[in-house]
């Protein structure tokens, strides 16, 4: 009993409560810690909490709520102090009191939700799962935010698995996208999933998509960035945001010009670049290998007019990429193509062609293959007068070109 009533005076001392001259002798042990428990905060209140169970006294839950009222309201004011004293149930019990304290703050003062969560989410995460409530939502946004790849990625599974079995989907869903990615853009992973399982009509907000925006709207854009963007198109999730909106439409034509231009013949080629718009130098280059693809594949005269479409820092870097390819050539294409360009093209074209490409040319027969030069030959001769006369410069004896049709063929519009 003298050593039980020192340690209460201790702790009464430590939180600077009075401590009484004397104690009453006939007052039990439960009594005098129920007493004390009641006046002291912090980590007095766990040393006493520590004597009850030293002492073997048993509280029950309303008995230890009614006596922690101050140490719950004291906690509040210390985020991230742990609680290690008592029993698990103890602490369980505890850590209710604390969130309804915390509740009853945001219910006050409603812009405290978000500073609150940012401050208890690692304590709250466990229990927080009622989206609706401001504390909880505030909780599971920190723990997106702050949280380790593992932890965020249980939170968004349940979240929506939780907005999957809602009895308005299409409403848990939308308030499920407003509150997890809250503080934090989602990943790209995370929008994948959602554009693999949400359901028709969702719509992301802006916030949510603020890295993918920015890798998309870069000066240099990320085909990866393109291609989860047209994902989220298709899906209907993208907010009706012009500039993203317009870089994926642009993204998704210039694409499909590319598949189509090995097949379209020289007449119809303007009406298709026209109907492109303006060119984006970001788009153009996170789509390089399609427009490689493109100008090797297609009839040099389509394959002019899309260097044509390209603004002149663009075109001047195509030419310089066709120039590595003429030196490196395994077959006729690229020769033929820079051959076009820099001799039969518009004198605009063909000048900025020719300073590019014209050494190349000139140092490409003596060095190639015979069956490349005659490969090149047969194309080039279906041009004309001018394309004769042209190569003889660069090929003053070409080998005898067969009468037979090559591998080029004009009249189809393809190669």
């Amino acid at each position: 009993r003298l050593l039980l009533e020192r340690e209460i005076a201790r702790a009464l001392r430590s939180s600077g409560e009075p401590v009484p001259a004397c104690q009453d002798p006939t007052c039990e042990p439960r009594e005098l810690l129920l007493s004390a428990l009641r006046r002291v905060r912090g980590p007095d209140f766990e040393t006493l909490l520590d004597l009850v169970h030293r002492h073997h006294v048993v509280l029950s839950a309303s008995e230890l709520a009614d006596c922690s009222q101050r140490f719950v309201a004291d906690w509040a004011e210390h985020p991230g102090r742990p609680v290690n004293a008592g029993t698990l149930a103890e602490r369980s019990l505890l850590t209710g009191l604390l969130r309804e304290e915390l509740r009853a703050r945001t219910r006050a003062r409603p812009s405290l939700s978000w500073q609150l969560g940012e401050q208890w989410w690692e304590l709250l995460l466990p229990s927080a799962c009622r989206l609706h409530d401001p504390l909880d939502a505030a909780v599971i946004a920190a723990a997106i935010a702050r949280g380790t790849p593992e932890q965020r990625a249980a939170v968004v599974a349940d979240q929506l698995d939780a907005a999957d079995c809602a009895g308005d989907p299409r409403g848990a869903w939308a308030r499920a996208v407003t509150v997890l990615w809250r503080a934090a853009p989602a990943t790209d992973d995370e929008l994948v999933e959602l554009a693999r399982r949400a359901p028709v009509g969702t719509v992301l907000p802006l916030y949510l998509l603020a890295g993918l925006r920015d890798r998309v709207l870069a000066p240099t854009s990320h085909p990866a960035a393109l291609d989860l963007c047209g994902l989220l198109y298709d899906a209907g999730l993208l907010p009706a945001e012009p500039s993203l909106l317009s870089r994926v439409r642009l993204d998704r034509e210039l694409r499909d010009l590319c598949e189509r231009l090995p097949g379209t013949g020289p007449e119809t080629v303007l009406g298709e670049l026209q109907r492109l718009g303006e060119p984006v130098q970001s788009v153009v280059l996170a789509r390089e290998p399609a427009v490689r693809t493109a100008l090797l594949r297609s009839d040099p005269a389509v394959a002019t007019e899309l260097l044509r479409y390209l603004p002149g820092e663009l075109r001047g870097y195509f030419l310089s990429w066709l120039a590595v390819e003429v030196e490196a050539a395994s077959n006729a294409r690229p020769v033929v193509l820079a051959f076009y360009l820099a001799r039969l093209a518009d004198e605009e074209l063909a000048h900025q062609a020719r300073v590019r490409l014209d050494h190349f040319l000139r140092a490409w027969p003596e060095r190639a293959p015979v069956h490349l030069v005659s490969e090149a030959s047969r194309a080039i001769l279906l041009y004309g007068a001018v394309a004769r006369s042209q190569w003889a410069e660069l090929v003053p004896d070409p080998p005898a070109v067969e009468s037979r049709r090559g591998l080029f063929r004009r009249s189809s519009g393809r190669w």
